[in-house]
């Protein structure tokens, strides 16, 4: 689904284009600083893509080591069945910001394990802004009852609703899309 944000620069795009910005991958590569490129619930790192005796290696923290007098530091490796992968998660989503544009205490890295099973377990709540109000306060679009498209119309600017652009809420509509 895109949005047609009051930011024209970006509008248009799709969710999964605007996490190919250099806007989103500075904000994530801050998150992962801050957490010290850890996973937050379970503390794993990220693997590496290469398998190792059949698994797959993170290195660790760094770990003094001496050897006949010498001192050396070295990092400790961390074998994994699975490829691991860090993901910055949002805690909320607000329609009304950019992916990038959340306060620090709304993002999160997870390990790609945690992630899912967080997806899983629990929804994420969307607010429209940020007063919160939740999606389930909202009206659903008149024209296209909350589907946001009409497969029968796809031939016509993709079959996206006239109405609320897409976006399947009549105060989303109202409000943040550009008319």
């Amino acid at each position: 689904m895109s949005f047609a944000f009051k930011n024209k620069q970006f509008k248009g795009y799709s969710y999964a284009q605007l996490l190919q910005t250099v806007e989103w991958n500075s904000k994530r590569f801050y998150i992962l600083c801050r957490d010290s490129f850890r996973c937050t619930k379970c503390s794993c790192r990220q693997t590496e893509a290469v398998k190792m005796n059949g698994k797959y290696f993170s290195l660790g923290d760094l770990k003094l080591t001496t050897n006949n007098g010498n001192i050396s530091l070295s990092p400790e490796i961390v074998f994994s069945e699975c490829a691991i992968v860090l993901h910055v998660h949002h805690k909320i989503y607000m329609l009304s910001k950019l992916p990038w544009e959340y306060d620090e205490k709304d993002y999160e890295t997870l390990c790609s394990v945690c992630h899912h099973k967080l997806h899983e377990e629990q929804d994420t709540t969307v607010y429209l802004d940020e007063e919160k109000i939740s999606l389930e306060n909202l009206t659903e679009c008149h024209r296209c009852n909350g589907e946001g498209y009409f497969d029968e119309f796809r031939h016509v600017n993709g079959g996206v609703c006239f109405r609320c652009g897409g976006t399947k809420y009549e105060e989303i509509a109202n409000h943040y899309l550009i008319k």
